[in-house]
């Protein structure tokens, strides 16, 4: 879940990281617009940003072919 300003919640660090840790993944890639908070989480970013934010989406998956839905992902 992000935060009030957008930012992503530090408290979700254990959650992104037991994958790896459980050696499961190499690595996790948080995503803003997936699971349980999605909706709330669209509500909380200004329009702007969430268009720009499907725009460039829309462009890494087509330039990787690959479907990542949260390409601007900064939780590091």
């Amino acid at each position: 879940m992000i935060e009030e300003n957008c930012e992503y919640n530090p408290d979700d660090i254990p959650k992104v990281l037991a994958p790896i840790v459980n050696d499961e993944a190499d690595l996790v890639i948080g995503s803003r617009f997936i699971g349980n908070d999605k909706e709330e989480n669209k509500k909380k970013m200004l329009f702007v940003r969430l268009f720009w934010a499907r725009v460039l989406n829309f462009v890494a998956n087509r330039g990787a072919k690959v479907k990542v839905s949260d390409s601007q992902n900064t939780f590091f």
